[in-house]
């Protein structure tokens, strides 16, 4: 019926569609010769959303151009499917935890939260893929300086780490309470109750 592809999760490479459809060809003039032709072809996801560890910002409109064109160089042209996934709802959401913990040590001060990389920041962690999401204070701080902080979640394990290289006010103590933004993509549907803290409550505007 047709053919599917997927260049990867958050894929930073603008060509990487394009190259994709590339490497159809041989595949398209082999179903030419056997009399077959397809009635889709999907150009699948892989579509980026912005976050702090974007190191380039890649625009849709960039991405359909080169796809576009490879497109048009195919023997016969099928359907097209798009599975945008992450670039439509990357940036629909925010998370908005509190601080439960200050921690001083040696390299960094640590704050832990309510919230960390198994109940709400799956794609924070690590072996994940490292996923940086700009973060805020939603206490405002006009007179302290900021500084660079350490934000770890609250079970205590290893990995629960959402990153730590944070910019945010000096004065951030318990209580306070902090928003991750474009938090949207794949976080909620990876939740999981290790060590028994729940998932965030979800409000839809």
């Amino acid at each position: 019926y047709g053919i599917s592809f997927n260049v990867g999760s958050q894929a930073s490479n603008v060509m990487a569609w394009a190259e994709a459809i590339k490497s159809l060809v041989p595949i398209f003039e082999s179903l030419k010769r056997s009399g077959i032709e397809i009635e889709m072809i999907n150009f699948g996801g892989g579509y980026p959303c912005e976050y702090a560890s974007t190191e380039e910002k890649l625009l849709l409109q960039d991405i359909a151009k080169y796809a576009l064109e490879e497109y048009s160089k195919l023997s016969f042209k099928p359907k097209i499917f798009l599975e945008p996934g992450r670039g439509v709802v990357g940036d629909t959401a925010i998370l908005v935890s509190t601080v439960i913990a200050r921690v001083e040590r040696q390299q960094s001060t640590w704050l832990f939260l309510d919230s960390g990389a198994y109940n709400a920041l799956f794609e924070a962690m690590a072996y994940q893929g490292s996923t940086r999401y700009r973060v805020t204070s939603l206490r405002k701080s006009f007179d302290s300086g900021e500084m660079m902080y350490a934000l770890a979640g609250p079970t205590g394990d290893s990995q629960d780490v959402i990153t730590k290289e944070a910019l945010l006010p000096r004065d951030i103590d318990v209580g306070d309470k902090l928003v991750f933004h474009n938090v949207g993509a794949y976080n909620l549907v990876a939740i999981t109750p290790f060590n028994g803290f729940p998932k965030p409550d979800v409000y839809v505007e």
